[in-house]
């Protein structure tokens, strides 16, 4: 797998996936946590974390999309309807990411 290795895990590996669900996760808590006029007491954390969701698994979609690139007969339709698929996936990810930042920018400007 592009974003985690081939092989079957029983643990998470820090591959990229992993670490961006990891820097949600501190986000959470830190805004979760957040007191005394903190930048994480306005952030719309409910958005955040479903923007964040919504991310991991486009990206996780995206990622499946391209791993069966491998197994699709070379230059078939397959692979073009796979990449089409991926990069549909992608392209969600961005606009959620981009909903992410509005949102850090926000509770940080408040």
């Amino acid at each position: 797998r592009i974003l985690g290795g081939v092989n079957p895990q029983n643990a998470a590996n820090p591959s990229p996936l992993y670490k961006i669900e990891g820097a949600f996760k501190a986000v959470r808590l830190a805004a979760v946590n957040a007191g005394g006029g903190e930048w994480g007491e306005d952030l719309d954390v409910e958005a955040f974390n479903e923007a964040g969701e919504r991310i991991s698994f486009s990206i996780q979609k995206a990622d499946f999309q391209f791993y069966g690139c491998a197994f699709a007969p070379g230059g078939s339709k397959q692979i073009r309807e796979l990449y089409a698929s991926a990069r549909e996936f992608v392209d969600r990810a961005v606009v959620d990411f981009d909903e992410v930042m509005s949102l850090l920018k926000e509770a940080k400007m408040a």
